[in-house]
């Protein structure tokens, strides 16, 4: 009661001041002070530092972020829905083969004029050998793009041509309804020879050679940070609204959080998993569905993985369900296959959940029995006289603790030891590109909505074919399906699917939803259908 006493006298005490100030205020004939407006700068976490910010050879998303910033290419993705960015209009042929883009007047952020060219040069860029684009093989759509890759082809050979500098005509393979979607993707972003030419390596790493041609410049770029600012020169500057955006490379979740409890960062994105039941709690929390599936590759080159019986042994010995609800604590979803949940077939159906479980449990428990009979077939029973083998992560509390949960549920499922090692996340890269690993986290997002964004990735020589596993048909039906349509393409994409799970060269963990605070003040975010933030409409109210 006597709490509630000097609550209410308190109050009483602030009103009867309030008014007291506010009779003085109006006898002198003042004004108050205006309200102090928010700084206008969003301060968003990255975790580490992007391996590389060329759009051409990066396959990183953390650099991809930077990149739908800093660039812009024929068509722009604004919370999944195609807009027109370089190209103000396109027209397409009756037989839905070729693409004729009408650019209009852009510029660089140093003031050189963007022409179609620059398409041109950065396209064939990527399917230029020497290069090695990780993203090359999304490009094979176009008319001998896959042959240039491999050297059967000249660059004069690749369907796309710069007819003037304003009108860019693409000839592809076969028709592709999803074209489009491509055309706004990070590697489809133009990038200009003559600074691309004079120092192929360095050019994205340094703010002073970074041109682009999209809404904001980067300005600094340092081992602790980057900044962002608008782009003057960009051809819709006056729809862009932030004029700064700060990224750091945070790597610790706890770290995180207590910078964004702090006041130091506007969105919260990594945060231990441990803290989930709080944080959903907290005004602004936001889960995004995502297509995307996280998983552990398998090295089917190294011993004894290259045996189908212990690789799906270790599949089927996962307890997802309790990965998701006890480690994750979120709204993970248990995953049984590669491609993620919400991409549709020709008949609109889920391509993911009527491929089928590859005997897995649906509903994500392990079958620990199934997955011991295996294992001894393959000549270890009950765990005797298997290899210790090592599952590499990337540095991250949250891929810490996944790998501590599956490592423990080979253990006790299967009597196998299964060392765990993290590396840096470039370190990470090469390790896991070179096959320099035994099990490795992996995930993908998808980067276009079609099931292909991720059956497209597991072909022999696709640069994110990380389980290093080849299979003659799975090749042939992928190739089959960019050239077929409706249900002939659906079958042939589903015989590919079943081909892959079967063979299980990857374990299947989860379908994440991206977890985020962004603070009711904070209005105006948007992201791309491959999972990216935009900012330029953002405003901090």
């Amino acid at each position: 009661m006597n709490a509630i006493s000097n609550t209410r006298n308190g109050a009483c005490l602030v009103v009867c001041g309030a008014v007291a100030v506010a009779l003085l205020i109006s006898v002198l004939g003042c004004t108050p002070p205006a309200a102090a407006q928010p700084e206008q700068v969003i301060r968003y976490n990255l975790t580490t530092e992007p391996k590389t910010l060329d759009p051409t050879r990066n396959s990183d998303l953390m650099a991809g972020y930077i990149i739908n910033h800093c660039y812009e290419g024929l068509l722009r993705d604004s919370n999944g829905k195609l807009i027109p960015g370089i190209a103000q209009s396109w027209d397409v042929s009756a037989d839905g083969k070729t693409y004729t883009f009408h650019l209009r007047d852009a510029k660089w952020s140093d003031g050189k004029p963007v022409t179609a060219k620059d398409f041109e040069y950065s396209w064939k860029r990527v399917l230029d050998p020497e290069v090695a684009s990780t993203y090359a093989y999304i490009f094979y759509f176009i008319k001998n793009g896959e042959a240039r890759y491999n050297g059967k082809a000249t660059p004069e050979d690749v369907g796309v041509t710069a007819k003037d500098d304003k009108t860019l005509v693409v000839e592809l393979e076969n028709p592709t309804s999803f074209f489009p979607q491509l055309t706004a993707f990070m590697a489809y972003m133009p990038v200009r020879s003559d600074i691309v030419e004079n120092d192929p390596e360095k050019w994205a790493l340094s703010a002073k050679t970074y041109a682009g041609n999209g809404p904001y410049i980067l300005k600094e770029y340092g081992a602790a940070g980057l900044v962002m600012e608008k782009n003057p020169n960009y051809w819709n500057v006056s729809a862009v609204k932030l004029p700064r955006i700060e990224s750091s490379f945070i790597n610790e979740a706890s770290t995180e959080l207590a910078a964004f409890e702090n006041g130091d960062l506007n969105i919260l994105e990594n945060f231990p998993s441990a803290e989930m039941p709080r944080i959903s709690k907290t005004k602004g929390f936001v889960a995004f569905p995502q297509i995307v599936t996280y998983f552990y590759t398998i090295n089917t080159e190294k011993k004894p993985l290259d045996d189908v019986r212990v690789r799906k042994a270790l599949a089927l010995a996962v307890d997802r369900k309790a990965l998701v609800e006890k480690v994750l604590q979120g709204v993970d979803i248990p995953a049984i296959n590669v491609v993620a949940q919400g991409l549709l077939d020709s008949a609109g159906k889920d391509f993911s959940k009527t491929s089928g479980n590859f005997g897995m449990d649906p509903a994500g428990s392990a079958k620990p029995d199934e997955a011991r009979k295996l294992l001894a077939g393959a000549g270890y029973p009950d765990g005797k006289d298997f290899p210790e083998l090592t599952l590499l992560y990337n540095t991250s509390e949250a891929h810490k603790q996944h790998a501590e949960a599956v490592q423990e549920m080979w253990r006790r499922e299967l009597g196998i030891n299964v060392k765990l090692m993290n590396q840096e996340w470039q370190v990470f890269l090469e390790s896991r590109k070179s096959g320099n690993y035994d099990i490795a986290r992996g995930h993908w997002w998808g980067d276009y909505a079609d099931p292909m964004t991720f059956l497209d990735m597991f072909t022999s020589d696709a640069g994110t074919n990380w389980p290093r596993w080849k299979n003659a048909e799975y090749d042939k039906l992928i190739a089959q399906s960019m050239s077929l349509s409706g249900k002939e393409r659906d079958e042939a994409m589903y015989k590919a699917n079943a081909i892959f799970m079967n063979d299980m060269p990857i374990v299947p963990l989860f379908y994440p939803t991206d977890d985020f605070v962004i603070p009711e003040n904070v209005k105006g975010v948007e992201r791309t259908s491959w999972s990216a933030f935009y900012f330029g409409n953002t405003v901090i109210e």
